[in-house]
């Protein structure tokens, strides 16, 4: 077992910026989130003839990043036992934060987002809301833990849910609260999550650890790998939907043509390597997804 590391003199500071390395890396969820609200804010300009806003795009972005903020503070509360036992490296068994102090955190996150929706009006207290709701009856478990468990494309669906829900909530950040105006982006949402979800958790057999629940140890690689492809296509097909009603038709061609070639030959390079480079790919494509499919929503109304 590997030796873990003496943190015991680190100051709070330096606990709370090792953690961000570790678990919220904000190098690498920051711009992806910042995607994702362009994304909203491009749709909500072309569909629903709202007005370019720089400080509603950034409100969007730092109330989406306390979201998924949340959500990580979230699983480690659900997983803190499961982590005990078999993962003791990570850092909250370890002891460089604990679970109080990010409970703390979140009441922090909490409240950005309160004041956020103070400052940005009544008409994201309804999205923020039924997000608040849905995260944590996930982080419940929905009371429902062992049944969910043993059905684990259900437990899937029942957590990315939230991710239409998040995209509905920034949305709102620009006046666009009709479901009739952006009920495409809601699925595509949905699809963006699905992929990311199944990506991260494709491992090679050397890779499994022990405890740890992957979908490539539950289905076996190559049968996860195209329950990661399937994703593709439902993300993709949304997104074309998305696309043709707010962009040209070569800029849609063109990012799902992309998105199409890059995931066949992950798929093809991960069926004839065994190393695990390959399945570390799905997660990164996932990412490389939700550029291009939030990158291309973005920028339509500048086209």
């Amino acid at each position: 077992m590997t030796a873990l590391p003496d943190e015991s003199g680190l100051t709070l500071l330096q606990r709370g910026w090792r953690y961000q390395q570790e678990r919220f890396p904000l190098l690498v969820h920051g711009p992806l989130i910042a995607v994702m609200a362009f994304g909203a804010f491009g749709y909500a300009v072309s569909s629903a003839e709202f007005q370019p806003d720089l400080y509603r795009y950034l409100a969007c972005w730092a109330g989406l990043l306390a979201f998924f903020f949340l959500l990580r503070v979230a699983d480690e509360f659900k997983d803190y036992e499961t982590d005990c036992a078999h993962r003791p490296y990570r850092a909250v068994p370890r002891g460089l934060v604990s679970l109080r102090a990010l409970g703390m955190a979140a009441v922090v996150a909490l409240v950005l987002q309160v004041v956020l929706a103070v400052v940005v009006g009544l008409q994201l207290w309804g999205p923020l809301i039924i997000a608040w709701i849905w995260l944590g009856l996930m982080t419940r478990e929905f009371f429902v833990g062992d049944w969910l468990e043993a059905r684990p494309v259900l437990y899937l669906f029942s957590h990315m849910l939230i991710m239409p829900l998040l995209m509905f909530y920034a949305l709102a950040h620009f006046g666009a609260v009709s479901v009739a105006q952006v009920w495409p982006l809601l699925p595509l949402a949905l699809g963006v999550g699905l992929c990311l979800e199944l990506g991260r958790k494709i491992r090679r057999p050397q890779d499994e650890e022990a405890g740890v629940d992957t979908y490539s140890a539950l289905w076996g690689p190559r049968r996860a790998a195209m329950a990661w492809f399937a994703a593709v296509l439902f993300t993709l097909f949304w997104l074309g939907w998305a696309l043709r009603l707010i962009a040209p038709l070569s800029l849609a061609v063109l990012v799902i043509l992309a998105g199409l070639g890059l995931s066949v030959f992950l798929l093809v390079w991960h069926a004839r390597q065994p190393d695990s480079r390959a399945a570390r790919g799905f997660e990164g494509l996932s990412a490389v997804l939700i550029l291009l499919s939030y990158g291309a929503i973005g920028v339509t109304p500048w086209l």
